[in-house]
């Protein structure tokens, strides 16, 4: 689970795509999210790049090498006894985790997407 852990902190902050797959020199965007729509939609929002396009084909694909090449790092660490998690969740998971802590395992920085957490009288007994 640490491994994990530090995969999806690492993929959280990584600018995206650093291998640059055809030569096209895309821009590297951070998107702080673990979740690959989220990725993409920032991406494509921040270099005007359509999800439908070549370059963002592209980009997925460098995203992809990106990911391998981290994890491949991270599994020789393990097996040579050196790994350290260098990631921490986003400081909202704190908050998040409070409500959803037996719900979840998710470590996601959710206010990207989600309105701040509610306050408990705010909860809907149909929510859970």
């Amino acid at each position: 689970m640490e491994m994990v852990n530090e995969l999806m902190g690492w993929f959280r902050v990584h600018a995206f795509p650093e291998y640059q797959p055809a030569g096209l020199d895309l821009p590297q965007v951070v998107a702080d999210s673990s979740l690959c729509h989220v990725q993409v939609t920032t991406w494509s929002h921040e270099t005007g790049f359509g999800t439908g396009s070549e370059e963002r084909s592209e980009r997925c694909g460098g995203a992809s090498a990106d990911v391998a090449k981290f994890v491949a790092q991270m599994l020789n660490d393990y097996a040579d006894d050196v790994f350290e998690p260098q990631y921490e969740p986003a400081a909202v998971v704190g908050e998040c985790m409070e409500c959803h802590s037996e719900l979840t395992r998710g470590k996601e920085t959710c206010t990207a997407c989600h309105k701040p957490p509610l306050e408990p009288e705010e909860l809907h007994e149909d929510f859970f």
